[in-house]
């Protein structure tokens, strides 16, 4: 099956809007100027197109599960032990970055080797349900700030069983109500013939008006709420399309734009595939770059702008410059773009993918004139 560098193009995408998400973990949000303005147009949406992304990954890997049962539990088998390595990845290094997206992912991926041979009809309904399961819970489960110190951002009781469940479930960074939907909608997107120049246009004629009408509608609410008297706080969690709370409109607005951004780099890689390269080979390292991200960037900023500190995140909150951020984000860019690059001309996969993969993926077994040779 031909590779869709499309999607390794808008992952490389997503991988840099969620280290510029990331940056205001650590350092006190930028009120003003184009640091704060970058930041506010990522929050919430690098994340969403990397869990579609995901999502559409896994319907092309299991595209021939789907049609032969022998196959398919061999697809589920590998998609479990990935989703575990992810898994157990992320609670290993929670301690030393508490805004990992890697367990969660474990979560939807063990979700989600239960659920790959269903029907492609079936998958948009599932995720509007996950969709609107959250507004229910945040009406009759606890407060969605429980444990949350807004402050440090740190979690008061996420290493208790109840604590750790209400994070992953319910009020964490990317808990799985709603944001499972996210993948399920990628898992659904990786079903539509995306190779085919007709389909990806007749899906942007929906998803495009889709994403601006929940932009809009975000904004008409929140300054409705706020007429009635609400906080701009209170009025923007309830009305507005912020990841967190993450309401349905920021589900289906974010879930609308990363489709978008998908079948938009589609045939941008396809057309200038020389020109796009070194992007495509970002997307294709992104878990490495991913994890290395916080010890390359993250605390070589945190000892430079507070060398008597390095809790990621941490109380106070380290202060940092509009333009030295910048400058650190688009070095960090420069330097992973180049690495990748020349990293792909010369190995299949990346460190972290390859350690993965060899986990994960069990090995053919040798015969024994090879095991003698």
């Amino acid at each position: 099956m031909k590779r869709l560098t499309g999607l390794d193009l808008a992952r490389s995408l997503a991988l840099m809007g969620m280290v510029c998400v990331n940056i205001p973990l650590v350092f006190s949000a930028l009120d003003t100027g184009a640091a704060a303005q970058l930041m506010d147009l990522m929050a919430g949406r690098a994340a969403a197109l990397f869990v579609v992304l995901a999502g559409a990954g896994n319907s092309l890997m299991t595209r021939g599960g789907r049609q032969d049962s022998a196959r398919a539990a061999h697809d589920r088998g590998l998609i479990v032990r990935r989703a575990l390595f992810l898994f157990v990845l992320g609670i290993g290094w929670l301690p030393l970055w508490p805004g990992d997206i890697l367990h969660f992912y474990g979560v939807w991926m063990l979700m989600a080797a239960g659920l790959f041979t269903l029907p492609t009809r079936a998958l948009l309904p599932l995720a509007a349900l996950f969709t609107l399961a959250f507004p229910v819970l945040l009406a009759v489960g606890p407060s969605y700030e429980t444990a949350w110190d807004w402050e440090t951002f740190t979690y008061a009781d996420l290493w208790t069983p109840r604590g750790f469940l209400r994070n992953t479930f319910y009020n964490g960074l990317h808990p799985v109500f709603p944001w499972f939907a996210f993948y399920l909608g990628g898992m659904w997107l990786g079903r539509q013939d995306l190779d085919l120049p007709r389909r990806p246009r007749r899906l942007l004629v929906v998803l495009v008006p889709l994403w601006l009408l929940m932009e809009a509608l975000g904004i008409g609410l929140t300054q409705a709420l706020l007429n009635q008297g609400l906080s701009p706080v209170e009025a923007d969690a309830i009305g507005g399309v912020s990841s967190m709370p993450p309401m349905p409109q920021y589900v289906l607005g974010a879930g609308a734009a990363a489709m978008v951004v998908t079948l938009v780099c589609i045939p941008i890689a396809e057309r200038f595939p020389r020109l796009c390269a070194p992007l495509v080979a970002t997307g294709q390292l992104a878990l490495t770059h991913y994890a290395s991200h916080v010890f390359l960037l993250l605390y070589p900023l945190a000892l430079l702008c507070a060398p008597e500190t390095l809790e990621l995140p941490g109380a106070p909150r380290l202060r940092m410059s509009g333009p030295l951020l910048l400058g650190a984000m688009a070095t960090w860019a420069t330097l992973s773009v180049g690495l990748s690059w020349a990293w792909r001309r010369r190995f299949p996969r990346g460190p972290l993918e390859w350690v993965m993969r060899r986990l994960t993926t069990p090995q053919p077994q040798s015969t024994a004139r090879e095991q003698q040779a």
